[in-house]
């Protein structure tokens, strides 16, 4: 069996990544959330509770992305799939091409990916597709990978660092994106770590970055011994402007009334967390 979807890393726990809306990329998949079956609570009053779609319906939708507001979350079950291999490969292209044909290159494979590094030319592009074809082992480093879904999504990320991810409209994405690569020549022509582009397709939890729209994911990056506050403040500002929602799990300052404005259904969720 294997997760529908996986993100960059898998040293979350499971309970966690559901609770923050944890998510990959890929057009026509959704975050981790969206795949929860039912699960059982533990209230802050001491009740133990099952949810479903079908019973406590609206605890279920607040527990799908519960940001830990609802108690303990003690058993879940997650909707999966039999075990599949991906391969993928991946390649240097001029951003300004890889933007400009983006659409194509996110529906032409399961899962599409662009990295890029502030001052620089080109992306570092990475496309993934399911195959019937055997694993190859030792996994490769770079270029071309062919595995088991787990050991192709999931990657090393052992440079320590702090991060900022926003979620905008699919079709503001690449418009976004341009803004920020402006903005960080212009006023952070330093920074030396990459923005990631990514993909997630709408669903409809209460609480996640995609509800209810395809969604475009960028995620911005420092070193862990560098300061954050001018760099990302500068970049929340310009999500703002593209009607971002900020991830759950990463740095973000937006209070409860922007958090309402951006999410329809926050105020349901809010009043559920004080079962």
């Amino acid at each position: 069996a294997a997760l529908l979807n996986q993100g960059d890393i898998d040293r979350q726990a499971i309970g966690g990544a559901l609770a923050t809306g944890t998510h990959g990329t890929g057009l026509q998949l959704r975050n981790l959330s969206a795949g929860l079956v039912s699960a059982r609570l533990l209230l802050a009053d001491g009740r133990a509770v099952e949810c479903s779609a079908s019973s406590e319906p609206e605890l279920f939708q607040a527990a799908r992305l519960h940001l830990g507001g609802l108690g303990v979350m003690t058993e879940l079950t997650l909707a999966i799939r039999p075990a599949y291999r991906l391969e993928g490969r991946i390649w240097l292209e001029d951003l300004d091409a890889v933007l400009a044909r983006i659409d194509a290159l996110a529906e032409d494979t399961r899962h599409f990916e662009f990295f890029w590094m502030p001052g620089g030319d080109r992306a570092a592009c990475k496309a993934t597709w399911e195959t019937q074809e055997p694993p190859v082992y030792p996994l490769a480093e770079e270029g071309k990978r062919r595995a088991w879904s787990d050991e192709v999504l999931a990657n090393e990320r052992n440079d320590k660092h702090s991060e900022m991810e926003y979620s905008v409209p699919l079709a503001s994405g690449p418009d976004c994106f341009l803004a920020l690569r402006e903005m960080l020549a212009r006023d952070f022509p330093a920074l030396a770590w990459p923005l990631e582009y990514r993909t997630v397709a709408e669903d409809d939890v209460w609480l996640s970055t995609a509800y209810q729209r395809p969604t475009a994911t960028i995620s911005v990056h420092q070193g862990i011994d560098q300061p954050t506050e001018p760099l990302f403040t500068a970049c929340e500002d310009l999500f703002r402007q593209f009607s971002g929602r900020p991830h759950w799990g990463k740095i973000h300052h937006r209070a409860g009334q922007d958090l309402a404005s951006l999410h329809p259904r926050w105020n349901d969720w809010l009043s559920l967390i004080h079962i």
